[in-house]
């Protein structure tokens, strides 16, 4: 279903079969219509997305990529083979996009398999990254963008993504925020290509950094949009924060696992629920390790972790 956001903003949800419909935008302009992340490849979204190029009966200036996860990138190259749109993705993108998401998605798989003892959920999602992709254009940080007849200020904030960006404009304090702030829920923060150092502190700091700028329309990736933004970037910076006390207030002497931790935080109902608090929390372990605040050992065939104060015998 398309909605008018503002005169010139639209928004259309994608389908999106591994969890919240994507918020693609369409903004009209007087070179044609730009599209920010036109989300997941399938039968259906490209029906979708057929069906409302045809309603707009407009060319297709760019389509503009926030992020490179499937869910956001999937439709770029056929959007260039079905529309000859231009594609452009900043140069924290197109670095990931050389690496290849699958050798991205086999270093995450390491990391699990060293701190995790369940088995590799093989995530279905990541069959959706154009793995031939080439970008038609790239953008750098601080980069004045027009999307639509407006300027946009582009901005990196590394976290849920190495290559995450946000667009502002300064004039009517409009933000593309996509998936760095989303109003139902905290963005998920982990390794996602297995390189990065800390992806939460990058996060947080990402999150201080946004805060700096006067925002009255946030337009996130998923779910609704934000009117209240400062007030949502808060209650995200707090909710870090206790999830950080809670698991400090966790580990003992005994240690424990990443799935111990799981276990007393999470309500799981099922399996297929676990990875992203298993991802989420042992992202938060690392990051607290990295600080000082506890230390991490093999104990048999388990990583644990323990307080840093406590000896490891």
């Amino acid at each position: 279903m398309l909605e008018q956001i503002i005169n010139d903003i639209f928004l259309i949800k994608v389908p999106y079969p591994y969890g919240m419909a994507v918020n693609s935008y369409i903004v009209r302009g007087k070179h044609g219509l730009t599209i920010i992340d036109p989300g997941f490849d399938s039968v259906e979204t490209r029906a979708l997305w057929k069906k409302t190029m045809m309603e707009f009966g407009e060319k297709i200036e760019r389509v503009i990529i926030t992020h490179t996860h499937p869910d956001h990138i999937g439709l770029a190259p056929w959007f260039q083979d079905t529309f000859f749109a231009p594609v452009f993705v900043s140069y924290h993108s197109k670095t990931e996009i050389d690496r290849g998401y699958r050798r991205s998605l086999e270093k995450l798989k390491q990391l699990w398999e060293e701190y995790v003892h369940i088995s590799w959920p093989n995530p279905k999602w990541s069959e959706g990254f154009p793995e031939n992709f080439q970008p038609d254009g790239l953008f750098s940080e601080k980069e004045i963008l027009n999307i639509g007849d407006r300027e946009y200020i582009s901005i990196w904030t590394p976290g849920h993504a190495s290559d995450q960006f946000c667009f502002y404009n300064p004039d009517e304090e409009i933000m593309f925020v996509s998936d760095h702030v989303i109003q139902e829920t905290s963005p998920i923060v982990s390794y996602w290509n297995g390189e990065e150092e800390d992806p939460l502190a990058d996060y947080i700091d990402s999150l201080e950094k946004i805060s700096q700028f006067r925002v009255k329309l946030a337009l996130p990736g998923h779910g609704s949009i934000i009117m209240r933004f400062s007030e949502r970037v808060e209650e995200i910076k707090k909710r870090h924060d206790m999830r950080l006390e809670q698991i400090l207030k966790l580990i003992n002497g005994e240690g424990k696992t990443v799935l111990d931790i799981v276990d007393q935080i999470y309500d799981i109902k099922n399996m297929r629920s676990l990875f992203s608090p298993i991802l989420a929390t042992l992202t938060r372990l690392l990051h607290l390790e990295k600080l000082g605040l506890i230390r991490g050992e093999t104990i048999g065939k388990n990583k644990k972790f323990f307080p840093y104060n406590k000896p490891i015998s």
